[in-house]
């Protein structure tokens, strides 16, 4: 699954895959990208959701969490980046092949869909 979501969002100029270490091997519990901004995630996600497909942002940063609101902060603004930008896509062990291919039809609709 990984495989085919790499190929296709490998040379996609709004879409960008999470950087791998040589080193590492990755379970792909979770499979994420990074879209170039916070609206096209949005419209992404919105376009995924139309079409069926379950996405969403991958995760809200705690700075802005009301748990920590009342902690010491250090912010630098890449938390806040990467929550706005960073998008999760089906990658269950019960994803069938079927079903993969759904995904990344749709995905390559996208990539001309407008808003």
């Amino acid at each position: 699954m990984a495989r085919k979501y790499d190929s296709l969002f490998n040379f996609h100029s709004e879409i960008k895959i999470m950087p791998k270490r040589a080193a590492s091997y990755s379970s792909y519990w979770l499979y994420s990208i990074r879209l170039s901004n916070r609206m096209k995630a949005y419209n992404f996600i919105k376009y995924l959701n139309k079409n069926g497909i379950e996405s969403r942002l991958f995760w809200r940063s705690l700075s802005i969490q009301n748990a920590y609101s009342n902690y010491p902060k250090l912010l630098n603004g890449v938390s806040k980046k990467l929550s706005d930008t960073v998008v999760s896509l089906p990658s269950s062990s019960c994803l069938t092949l079927k079903q993969l291919n759904l995904v990344i039809n749709a995905i390559k609709k996208w990539n001309s869909y407008k808003v």
